[in-house]
């Protein structure tokens, strides 16, 4: 759970020492500091302030039971940037590829390849969603790989390196919400569609049907950060406005980080609103007959 309410599944990361193809030179006391009140986080003793040795070797931060975690080449290249050295033995693949296969293995360990693209999800209240992943290309931006361990050699860059792999947490969730055992449904009739496609390495769009026009209508979700997440609605300049404002969906997806959930919310808040001007429409033309008929008596 972030912070700030962010509701995202927890990851355990083990930091451990292990064998490097060249050497380092790692610190062997304690680095940390105590921090003066009201400071911004965790201070650290430079290397060259504390008993240190070169060694064949460097600490790791390794994903528990050493499960491989999917990150986006971008959250790869600024851990790299934060560690000063390179995240060894990656096969780059679409990212959005290699979330629907780790969400399917968590279920499935002995192992469950994801040969589909679209996935059937069941929420109570509502009709099934069938959702479409665009899987894009491993080598574009919005490429990623499956990532063990990251290496570091100082003690200072773990607290940046925790948000970073935070931030991915958050998107990858919001990704997985959209993933099931199911790929098939038997009566399509009712299904309601979405498409959901990467924009870029933290931001996705979701298209759907406008639940009350025939054009279509867009959710961009942005991840921001691991405590911050913002969604935005664009709908057809023909259309009428769905009465579903953007802090009301962003609230809905911080508190449930779950797609098929704020899809959810989104087609009730139109069937109500479908609803009130039907209501409205009624009690207009009933308001006109009672006019006509006091005219008419009137006149007689």
């Amino acid at each position: 759970m972030g912070s700030n309410g962010l509701k995202i599944d927890g990851r355990k990361v083990l930091v451990i020492i292990g064998g490097a193809d060249v050497v380092h030179r790692l610190p062997l006391a304690p680095s940390l500091v105590n921090s003066p009140t009201g400071g911004d986080g965790p201070r650290f003793l430079p290397l060259k302030e504390v008993i240190s040795a070169p060694l064949s070797a460097c600490f790791f931060l390794m994903f528990y039971q050493n499960c491989p975690f999917p990150l986006s080449s971008s959250s790869i290249h600024k851990l790299q940037e934060l560690t000063g050295l390179p995240v060894a033995r990656l096969k780059p693949g679409p990212l959005h590829e290699l979330i629907v296969q780790f969400a399917l293995s968590e279920n499935h360990p002995h192992g469950l390849i994801a040969s589909s693209s679209s996935f059937i999800v069941s929420l109570p209240g509502c009709p099934k969603h069938s959702y479409f992943l665009d899987k894009g290309i491993e080598k574009s931006d919005t490429a990623g790989a499956m990532v063990k361990k990251i290496p570091f050699t100082h003690p200072k860059c773990v607290p940046d390196m925790i948000e970073v792999l935070r931030r991915q947490a958050a998107y990858n969730t919001l990704i997985s919400s959209c993933v099931s055992e199911t790929t098939e449904c038997e009566d399509s009739s009712d299904l309601l569609h979405f498409d959901v496609f990467q924009q870029k390495a933290t931001s996705f769009s979701v298209t759907f049907q406008h639940p009350l026009e025939e054009n279509l209508a867009c959710v961009m979700v942005d991840v921001l950060s691991s405590r911050d997440v913002i969604c935005t609605l664009h709908t057809h300049s023909e259309d009428g406005a769905l009465i579903c404002s953007n802090d009301y969906l962003t609230r809905v997806l911080k508190r449930c980080m779950s797609i098929p959930v704020l899809m959810r919310a989104i087609f009730k808040k139109a069937t109500q609103q479908k609803a009130e001007e039907t209501s409205l429409s009624k009690d207009g033309v009933c308001e006109e007959n009672c006019k006509d008929q006091q005219v008419e008596h009137n006149q007689q």
